[in-house]
């Protein structure tokens, strides 16, 4: 019994240590995957000799439910297509990661080891992206593209900003608020312009939810810290903020124009690649992934199969071969409707909205949301919102990176979720029956 009393506290140091590092070592060149098939392992074995039944509210079975049957959805899809089992790899990460959760959810670990990686990662994104875009040195270096580098710092930078206010230690508000403002900054300074809709669209359903319960000057001033450092970005010309602005707004531009022109001539015409590539590049890959999906609306036309079919229609000469080289629409939704059908879409809907219709509570005058539920809600919907908003321009899960922070996210904070509120039910019980 001692034996075991102390591997479960091993256990939850190594956990807590995972927690408050795997924020900061996701786009590091740190192979941080040792890490945490180290904590799978650990957890696998305490799981084993766990002879508890796990006895799952409602909400966690829709839960796991929904992680359950977008993975599902791949592999039939995989199978009926006959597709490499390969293109199951990133999607593996929606079951790899419920081991975590049925730990997380009956452990005693403090969610403070989630939250405060959050700040230290917001912290250490900020600074070195600042430093490399303002002065060129970079205290270490990244080993992913732009794209993730700008979802990340946004989706810790949002995070800290909702955290200050749940803090009432003058010394935590300040800390998150300085965060936030360096992981919104490495949003912005990584060029990551589906990420500012994302970031916007986070900030716009937490002021409309409101858990925090915050005046409208509070939201104000936040609306206002925001746009300020976007307008600061704006003004650095190393950081490229206004130009990659510019080449959104001349690349749709441009595409408008060019389709107009194909539309009168009955066929593809030539794009000016350097008016915009990010964006024309896009439009032209949904324009296809839109007409592949025509020939199978409901069930798609197999995992992986947009790159064979995309070549057809430049050969046909009716879709531009700058996109010949991509093996997705770059957009989850039209992603999943290619390679799934309307069904694939509707199971990847209930994947990303689930999280945020199971936390929603209707506001109450006389209902005050514990501070540590409070800031596990904040973490659940930021990353959430972060990626129904980024997956309109990216396809988040085609990367095993984003795939396993979304699920991980997720899996952890549910878990600890379900403890903390343990945890709170039970000292309220205690204190009603002294009282």
């Amino acid at each position: 019994m001692t034996t075991l009393i102390q591997y479960k506290k091993f256990i939850s140091l190594y956990l807590g240590i995972v927690l408050i590092s795997y924020p900061s070592l996701t786009i590091t060149n740190s192979n941080y995957g040792i890490l945490l098939l180290i904590g799978l392992f650990l957890v696998l074995i305490s799981l084993l000799f766990n002879r508890d039944k796990f006895n799952f509210l409602k909400k966690e079975k829709i839960f796991l439910f929904s992680f359950v049957a977008f993975f599902l959805l791949i592999l039939t899809n995989i199978v009926f297509f006959n597709v490499n089992i390969r293109e199951l790899d990133s999607y593996s990460r929606f079951l790899l990661v419920i081991p975590f959760y049925l730990y997380f959810r009956s452990s005693r670990i403090s969610p403070n080891w989630l939250i405060f990686g959050i700040l230290l990662a917001a912290f250490l994104f900020g600074i070195n992206v600042t430093a490399k875009t303002i002065f060129s040195y970079s205290i270490f270096d990244f080993n992913k593209h732009s794209g993730m580098i700008s979802l990340y710092g946004s989706i810790f930078g949002v995070t800290c900003l909702f955290l200050a206010g749940s803090y009432r230690n003058i010394v935590f508000v300040y800390a998150f608020l300085i965060a936030g403002i360096l992981g919104i900054a490495t949003s912005f300074f990584s060029g990551g312009r589906g990420t500012w809709i994302a970031a916007i669209m986070t900030i716009f359903f937490m002021f409309f939810w409101n858990p925090m319960r915050w005046r409208e000057l509070e939201k104000a001033l936040l609306t206002a810290l925001f746009f300020s450092v976007l307008a600061l970005s704006f003004a650095v010309p190393q950081s490229g903020v206004k130009n990659k602005f510019d080449l959104a707004v001349n690349g749709v531009k441009e595409y408008i124009k060019k389709n107009n022109e194909s539309s009168k001539l009955g066929k593809s015409v030539d794009l000016d690649l350097n008016q915009g590539l990010s964006a024309i590049t896009r439009l032209e890959m949904w324009k296809s992934a839109l007409i592949i999906s025509k020939d199978s609306p409901i069930f798609g036309v197999g995992q992986g199969n947009f790159k064979k079919l995309n070549n057809d229609l430049i050969d046909a000469g009716i879709i531009h071969n700058s996109i010949k080289t991509f093996n997705h629409p770059h957009g989850q939704y039209l992603s999943v409707l290619v390679q799934q059908g309307i069904i694939g879409v509707i199971v990847l809907l209930n994947l990303l909205l689930t999280p945020i219709f199971l936390i929603l509570r209707k506001n109450s005058s006389t209902f005050e949301i514990p501070q540590s539920i409070l800031r596990l809600y904040i973490v659940i919907t930021v990353v959430s919102v972060h990626y129904i908003g980024y997956s309109l321009t990216n396809a988040v899960f085609a990367h095993q990176n984003m795939t396993l922070l979304y699920c991980f996210f997720l899996a952890t904070s549910f878990g600890l979720l379900k403890s903390e509120s343990d945890r709170i039910n039970a000292k309220n019980v205690a204190k009603s029956k002294t009282s």
